[in-house]
């Protein structure tokens, strides 16, 4: 029992002497925002990061469900299990709101806005190249400007969101009218257009260009019945001249052709 007493004494002075630091400490196997963004290398990361939510299958896969089935461009047959109902659904203009392509297409968007905010909001407060700043804002705001462009065109009226944001924060966030996502959207790729490089060599061939900024604002403005301001900005994309139309059609779909020269993103 007196050892028992003993010990518990001595673990009431071992913690009462222990200062907060001690024990406020960060684990070092652990990264988090607050941290990490030090370094251009840092910065060149979160927005490869941005891009990886591209290549995911699930974000990937209900872009092509919910923006291709429901055209002439992609069919399905009837469907087998509850996996070919949800692609049959979109085919048939019956989509129901507990559909998966749904659901991926609104948590990954907004997964890669969240990434690309971290980006725009803090890049300012490191030092670096200029250039290389430019390069990685004007890369978050292209896609983050893809995103809203493409989920307005799904969901109409979306939540606008371009700060981080906490958890609990995330909750409190309305959606706003069509209009002020187009207005967004609109911002964004005016700004990224001036930020992008013309082109990449290396491993960096494939992302965003300043041609890709003007290709997509070409195609808002169309969505949005604006002609003559499509037409304009699409003829700043021919202007650059680094895109031209293939001889064979063939070869624009060629898996072993990528980034070829009608290939703008």
């Amino acid at each position: 029992m007196r050892n028992k007493f003993f010990l518990s004494i001595i673990v009431i002075v071992f913690f009462a002497s222990c200062k907060k630091s001690f024990l406020d400490k960060v684990p070092p196997s652990s990264l988090t925002s607050e941290i990490f963004f030090k370094t251009a290398s840092d910065f060149n990361l979160a927005t490869i990061g941005i891009y990886d939510v591209l290549q995911g299958r699930s974000y990937s896969e209900s872009s092509w469900a919910l923006m291709e089935m429901s055209t002439d461009n992609t069919y399905t047959n009837a469907p087998a299990g509850a996996f070919g109902e949800i692609w049959y659904q979109v085919e048939e203009f019956r989509v129901l709101q507990d559909n998966a392509h749904l659901n991926n297409q609104w948590q990954f968007s907004y997964r890669a806005i969240g990434r690309a905010n971290t980006v725009i909001n803090r890049i300012a407060n490191v030092q670096f190249a200029q250039t290389l700043k430019d390069q990685y804002e004007g890369e978050a705001l292209f896609l983050r400007a893809s995103m809203y462009f493409n989920l307005v065109r799904l969901f109409g009226d979306v939540p606008i969101v371009l700060e981080e944001q906490s958890v609990l924060n995330s909750f409190r966030i309305s959606r706003q009218p069509v209009a002020d996502v187009y207005r967004q959207i609109i911002s964004d790729l005016t700004a990224a257009d001036i930020k992008l490089p013309l082109a990449y060599t290396g491993n960096d061939i494939g992302r965003a260009t300043r041609g890709a900024a003007k290709a997509m604002l070409g195609k808002v403005y169309l969505t949005q019945k604006n002609y003559t301001e499509a037409a304009a900005k699409l003829r700043e994309v021919i202007a650059l001249g680094r895109y031209n139309l293939l001889p064979n059609i063939v070869d624009v779909f060629r898996a072993s052709n990528a980034n070829h020269a009608e290939s703008i993103f």
